[in-house]
């Protein structure tokens, strides 16, 4: 069991990269990594050269054991040994340790992993003054591109030992929805801030402009112009993924995180949408399949009725 607090601001300010660490936070195939780079480009920022995946197989871990269940009165874990903040503020150093000799000059350090949007909550919790910017890109397009079969090594949570048909699918669909809900649990965080990939790189000097007013840096035009080409110049379209399974699935999942980000929704046709509630196997569904069912079988039959008045019709002549 986690930590229920977090790391107090009296005590990150004694962090040597206090207010300096800017998180990415997206999905896989969203556009992170290129956002990354184009803010590797400003004066006094640093970019991570490879995802580092400390809170996703390093921190949890560490910080999960605060409270160890057990059927006696007498405590397990971390609690018997040192109070929270003395645990997260532990965490923090050790996180700096790793993250420090990166900067350069007191600037900033901007770092992407993959999965670090699913374990946003304890991120903030060792880095609570820092900057996370979710990447936001349409959930359907996220979902049809790690679909693809050349994409299967990206992780999906734990793989069956046996894949059954369209496991892919189902699991890049859940993904994509599971990693936004994910930053529920921070939206009054102020220094949460999401970015559509889209917006982005249609006009990338009103989005480079804007985060350097929100973190406070000096950025004249030609640092901004150099910026701006890695993010393209405004000429960059992202590419439509042909039409998928995927895309329907993410509209059912999670038609109201497509709204919430500003995404239009699809006009998918009803047996199509049926058919991917039916396949990722959402509860209550069992009686409007028996419904469309017994709708097709009563069709067939008016259609085989009036087969047969039409060929009584025709004996009669």
């Amino acid at each position: 069991m986690l930590p229920d607090e977090i790391l107090s601001f009296e005590r990150a300010q004694g962090s040597p990269l206090f207010e300096r660490m800017i998180f990415l936070l997206a999905s896989p195939e969203s556009g992170a990594e290129t956002v990354l780079d184009a803010l590797g480009c400003l004066p006094d920022v640093v970019a991570a050269p490879v995802p580092t995946n400390l809170f996703v197989t390093g921190i949890p871990q560490l910080l999960n054991v605060w409270v160890a269940i057990d059927d006696t009165e007498r405590q397990h874990g971390l609690e018997a040994l040192v109070d929270q903040q003395e645990l997260l503020w532990a965490t923090r150093c050790m996180a700096d340790r790793l993250f420090e000799p990166l900067r350069q000059d007191g600037g900033w350090i901007v770092e992407y992993s993959p999965d670090h949007i699913a374990q946003a909550e304890v991120l903030a919790a060792v880095y609570p003054d820092a900057r996370l910017l979710q990447v936001v890109r349409d959930g359907r397009d996220v979902a049809a591109r790690l679909a693809s079969r050349d994409r299967a090594n990206y992780r999906f949570g734990e793989v069956p030992d046996r894949m059954s048909p369209g496991w892919l699918v189902r699991a890049a669909a859940r993904g994509w929805c599971a990693d936004q809900r994910s930053l529920n649990c921070l939206q009054d965080h102020e220094n949460l801030s999401s970015a559509r990939i889209e917006r982005v790189l249609q006009e990338p000097e009103a989005f480079l402009r804007w985060l350097a007013g929100e973190l406070s840096m000096d950025v004249d035009d030609e640092a901004i112009a150099v910026a701006v080409a890695a993010l393209g110049g405004g000429t960059w379209d992202l590419p439509k993924p042909a039409d998928s399974r995927a895309q329907v699935m993410v509209q059912v999942l999670g038609e109201d995180l497509l709204e919430q980000y500003g995404y239009q929704t699809e006009a998918y046709p009803e047996r199509r949408r049926l058919a991917a509630r039916v396949e990722l196997g959402i509860d209550g569904l069992g009686g409007r399949v028996r419904q469309t069912r017994q709708d097709l079988i009563g069709r067939m039959e008016a259609a085989t009725a009036r087969l047969q008045a039409l060929s009584q019709q025709e004996q009669h002549r």
